[in-house]
């Protein structure tokens, strides 16, 4: 595949993703029904092993700090649905040959068996370009970073219990102060 392919493909792709919040959101709302019960739940698109490589890597993006993890919030089972049931398969195409490359690397690099500080490292060093990291292997790991922390925010979980969220809108008062607004970000 030529370079042109794949920024076409990761560019197709990350417009997919960043471009549908609205859609997401809604998506997330019928999709939190799952409520991280992985008994239940039945992959759609990723393999097992593909899966557990994705939930160390969303994790290690968005680990538990204040605030639930990204698997915590049930994100990884969110981003098995939308790929599988809303994606289509120009777009599907687009994330698997970048993922799948960036699936490999990171296998080769045991990413599984590395500490949280030695995954934070490996994938910052990624996105540092450092190394001569391939373009499909960057575009993997940017766009699952993307993917997990769009759908992070605008989980069901995150929304009520760790972002200034209003079910309804109130009036609208456009000059606040931060302090206000309790220093953190409102939900979608």
């Amino acid at each position: 595949m030529k370079r042109r392919d794949v920024i076409k493909y990761s560019a197709l792709s990350v417009g997919a993703l960043l471009g549908n919040t609205f859609s997401n959101s809604l998506i997330a709302k019928t999709l939190d029904v799952f409520k991280n019960d992985e008994i239940a739940f039945k992959l759609k698109h990723f393999k097992n092993q593909q899966f557990e490589l994705l939930t160390a890597v969303i994790d290690t993006v968005l680990p538990e700090t204040n605030s639930p993890s990204a698997s915590q919030a049930g994100v990884h089972f969110l981003m098995d649905s939308i790929i599988a049931e809303v994606m289509n398969d120009e777009e599907k195409l687009g994330l698997m040959v970048n993922f799948e490359a960036m699936d490999k690397y990171l296998t080769s690099k045991e990413f599984l068996n590395l500490n949280s500080d030695q995954k934070t490292e490996l994938l910052s060093n990624i996105l540092l370009e450092e190394n001569d990291i391939d373009d499909k292997i960057l575009w993997g790991v940017q766009t699952m970073r993307a993917f997990s922390i769009d759908l992070y925010l605008v989980t069901e979980k995150i929304a009520e219990e760790h972002l200034n969220y209003i079910p309804v809108p109130g009036n609208y008062e456009p000059c606040i102060n931060v302090s206000e607004a309790k220093n953190i970000r409102w939900a979608i």
